[in-house]
């Protein structure tokens, strides 16, 4: 994997942290949720209309961008749960752990192939996320298995487990920023449905405390993913995905130093197994 790749996929890391760090903030995450996918949608159309006007996409892309809409559907509301019920520097490190599922299915179903290194590398990433949040909490109490927010997170990782492996096949039929833009707007229908029905009085309010990180969001999250994306058409997703989780640093960083959410310093000398883990991966 060469050095241009590598920096596609951390900036998006940190483009993803940063959305994260705010959706936490925001007051319902459901809605939240929504209005940033809207704005996604807004802030790309004219390029996502261009990329369409001057492509020619297969049949099978479309079938794979409707699937990977419906997955992300699940993954909006399961990664909202997450943030509704537990702290962002516990519930995002979980959430992210899915590099271990990716490559396993990678190798199943995609026939990749994953060197010795590699492999260490992707399960010493995998022990610094989890470090990060069961050292992070002193070994305290194995109840945070059972907590809603530590459900919701691994629920959260299996959702972006699947819709990478599909998203690894659909990076072939489309424009990174129109892929994601397609998806988003598949995910958007089932999602207002449910806004709409059960989060009406709280539409309003969210986008008057909040609009501002709503707009920011939105830009960073679409972008974030096409970059994503970009380098999915070129490398194995299992190192992709795997490269990516160096955001779960950025996210403890965040959530302790602004949201104050605590053992901050140990999550963080946990981390540096992520970059151990990093820096086997890039260079096997």
């Amino acid at each position: 994997m060469d050095s241009l790749a590598i920096g596609l996929i951390l900036l998006s890391a940190v483009f993803h942290a940063i959305w994260n760090f705010l959706a936490k903030m925001s007051r319902d995450k459901y809605v939240f949720s929504w209005w940033m996918k809207l704005f996604e949608l807004i802030l790309y159309l004219p390029l996502s209309l261009y990329l369409f006007s001057t492509g020619e996409i297969k049949t099978g892309g479309w079938t794979i961008v409707l699937l990977s809409g419906i997955v992300h559907f699940v993954y909006w509301m399961l990664l909202s749960s997450s943030y509704t019920y537990g702290d962002l520097s516990l519930v995002y490190p979980i959430a992210r752990s899915a590099p271990l599922f990716v490559a396993l299915f990678a190798v199943l179903f995609f026939n990749e192939q994953l060197s010795t290194v590699g492999t260490i590398g992707i399960v010493t990433v995998m022990g610094g996320v989890y470090l990060l949040t069961i050292w992070g909490m002193r070994f305290r109490s194995w109840s945070i298995f059972r907590s809603k927010g530590v459900l919701f997170a691994f629920l959260t990782a299996f959702a972006v487990t699947a819709y990478s492996l599909i998203d690894k096949q659909g990076a072939q039929f489309f424009p990174p920023i129109l892929y994601v833009w397609l998806e988003n707007a598949i995910s958007l229908i089932p999602l207002t449905t449910i806004i709409l029905n059960s989060k009406r009085d709280e539409i309003l309010p969210e986008w008057h405390y909040n609009k501002w990180i709503v707009i920011v969001s939105g830009f960073l999250g679409l972008l974030s993913y096409s970059l994503i994306i970009l380098v999915m058409q070129t490398f194995q997703v299992s190192y992709i995905v795997s490269i990516r989780q160096v955001s779960v640093v950025f996210g403890v960083i965040l959530g302790g130093t602004l949201l104050r959410e605590g053992y901050l310093k140990t999550r963080l000398l946990a981390s540096i197994m992520i970059f151990i883990g990093l820096f086997l991966i890039t260079t096997s």
